[in-house]
């Protein structure tokens, strides 16, 4: 299995890292039914919650469906092809959760949603840990993906000037730790801020 390649060669690493961070952060945020809104809805529809808990279910079951079948389909089927096919029905079916005040069809249209979601996620994913690490070394690629919520909230805090102090009393150990934790790391030479802490 060859793996080819989402980005054309002339693509820099800097334009790269960007497209993918945020194809991520679509592909994990869409879900068809959401927990925290699962009372929301079965409430205004009038039903039961209990099927929009075994929608959520179904979309896991999906997910863990399309991993067995995803070696399969990535011999078959170029990265493109499949990253696209898989965010079109993960699109093509948030549209049937959100007009469909049936169920059973939601249950059906998520669990259809998961397995369009590990495919695209698996594509980005691979290309994601073949930029940190050519021999597919997932070690190296985890501290990128886990740092990601640390500067983004960090970014957040700099950048928002006056929410940010108003905000700050009641988050501030938090914030203290992060920033203490970013410093450690960053006093290592293990990580390059721009920013100031």
């Amino acid at each position: 299995m060859e793996i080819y390649d989402l980005f054309y060669k002339w693509v820099p690493i800097y334009l790269r890292i960007p497209v993918l961070v945020l194809l991520f952060f679509v592909i994990l945020c869409a879900n068809g039914v959401f927990l925290g809104n699962l009372t929301d809805m079965a409430s205004s529809l009038g039903m039961y919650p209990e099927h929009y808990t075994a929608a959520v279910n179904a979309m896991y079951i999906g997910m863990a469906l399309a991993l067995m079948t995803q070696v399969r389909l990535k011999m078959r089927f170029s990265s493109k092809a499949l990253l696209l096919a898989g965010l079109t029905v993960m699109l093509l079916m948030n549209i049937v959760c959100a007009t469909t005040s049936n169920p059973w069809i939601t249950i059906l249209a998520v669990f259809i949603l998961g397995f369009a979601k590990m495919s695209a996620l698996m594509e980005v994913y691979i290309t994601q840990l073949l930029i940190w690490s050519k021999q597919l070394d997932t070690s190296r690629f985890y501290p990128f993906v886990y740092f990601h919520p640390v500067a983004l909230a960090l970014a957040f805090r700099a950048s928002s000037g006056r929410r940010g102090t108003d905000l700050g009393m009641k988050y501030a150990p938090i914030r203290l730790r992060l920033q203490s934790g970013v410093r450690r790391v960053a006093g290592k030479g293990l990580l390059r801020l721009d920013i100031p802490l």
